[in-house]
């Protein structure tokens, strides 16, 4: 990874106008928005605000962490149960790869 952000932020230092500089940026940006997300660390939050709600909620596997916010609200962090992967992991080294042939 380091050099694709090598690559292109010397590309963008050597370029001329605003849209090549915007080019390369938005390039590097890229890598780390959608396709570097690691789908292991979502999770989900509950609000409970009484017993039987926090009682149900606590027993189930995915529970996690809570945290107190007042007498009558507690957040509940919950593990997902189930991932999906939507990018396959080689998709990215194939982008990657792709990328650096068309700037080199």
């Amino acid at each position: 990874m380091k050099p694709y952000i090598d690559l292109h932020t010397q590309l963008r230092t050597k370029a001329t106008t605003d849209f090549e500089k915007d080019v390369f940026k938005l390039m590097v940006n890229s890598c780390f928005e959608k396709t570097m997300e690691n789908v292991r660390k979502r999770c989900n939050i509950r609000l409970a605000s009484n017993q039987k709600s926090l009682k149900k909620l606590t027993i189930k596997p995915n529970f996690e962490h809570v945290t107190l916010f007042s007498e009558n609200l507690v957040t509940l962090l919950m593990k997902k149960t189930e991932l999906v992967f939507i990018k396959p992991v080689l998709f990215r080294y194939i982008t990657f790869r792709f990328e650096q042939n068309i700037f080199v």
